[in-house]
């Protein structure tokens, strides 16, 4: 067995399906298996994939752990030399799985690659990311990373300045599509657990880095990436969720003045931010959809506060 597919799916059965049948379509050049954890969705997805694709290999979870538990929870079983982690409103092209694991087999001192990343419209997504620190947390939090885009002072974080036309080593990138070899999973081990969604990548990518590890942008191979899938509607949470972690990130390499500092900085941000939707929501004619974003920067501060990591979803 070469590779080994590894995805984790919550209540997303259409993406599923279309990324169950783009592998079946496009990983025939690789010796491959593909791992399904199920975090206890409820539209029947262990049926459905039982039924329409018997020979993957399922783990039908009776709660959501979370992804990086599921992930976990998928890598034990993988039989493969090389894991490719794969979100389920992801699609793979033609030689995707192929360029991915010939690269890590020519490059020992890789310890994980990604692929070009593509959204629906076919414009390439800004996947990678330098390690984030206090600026990064006060450029994105004051919105001058979004209002610079590209620049080298306000826009580092995300590497805006690179065209993403050229592979290079970079400090980490999406967990969405991301390739390594099995051996490296044991020698670093698993996602901690304690990020039950969102930075649990960030996070084992640093350990690379601390072990002496590169990363690699590979845009030789292609995934196309509907993002969001898992989540739907529920914008809030996954805002809260997505503070939440990069807190503990911060808490787990830095300490707990550092992570104070974060929140802090944050919580400025969402007050500013809730103070100009709430005057923008009295314009009649974009109420709702403002009162809603400042609903939303309200409950980013208040999180900030009181610290307090956010309910899990199912």
């Amino acid at each position: 067995m070469q590779a080994s597919i590894v995805i984790v799916s919550y209540n997303c059965w259409d993406k599923l399906r279309r990324c169950l049948e783009s592998v079946a379509r496009h990983g025939s050049e690789v010796q491959h298996e593909v791992i399904v954890v199920d975090n206890a969705s409820v539209d029947d997805t262990p049926h459905k994939v039982d039924t329409e694709f018997p020979w993957v290999v399922l783990k039908a979870n009776t709660e959501n752990l979370g992804f990086a538990a599921g992930v976990n929870q998928g890598v034990a079983k993988a039989r493969g030399e090389f894991v490719l982690l794969l979100n389920p409103d992801c699609e793979t092209s033609a030689g995707t799985l192929d360029h991915l694991c010939r690269f890590l087999s020519d490059r020992p001192w890789v310890g994980a690659c990604g692929p070009r990343l593509l959204d629906d419209t076919g414009a390439i997504l800004k996947s990678c990311r330098t390690f984030p620190g206090l600026w990064t947390v006060f450029c994105e939090a004051s919105g001058l990373s979004q209002a610079m885009p590209g620049s080298r002072i306000f826009d580092s974080y995300r590497m805006g300045r690179w065209d993403y036309s050229r592979g290079r080593a970079v400090g980490w990138m999406s967990g969405a599509a991301l390739a390594f070899r099995r051996k490296t999973w044991d020698a670093v081990g698993n996602f901690d657990e304690h990020f039950f969604i969102y930075a649990e990548e960030l996070d084992w990518q640093k350990r690379l880095g601390l072990a002496a590890l590169d990363r690699w942008y590979v845009p030789e191979a292609t995934v196309l990436h509907h993002e969001g899938a898992s989540w739907g509607e529920m914008s809030l949470l996954r805002a809260l969720w997505s503070h939440w972690s990069l807190w503990y990130y911060f808490l787990k390499y830095h300490g707990r003045a550092y992570e104070a500092a974060v929140r802090t900085i944050t919580a400025c941000g969402a007050v500013a931010r809730g103070m100009m939707w709430q005057v923008m929501g009295l314009s009649a004619r974009r109420r709702d959809a403002a009162r809603a974003q400042a609903q939303l920067h309200w409950a980013v501060a208040r999180q900030c506060v009181s610290g307090k990591q956010p309910p899990r979803p199912g």
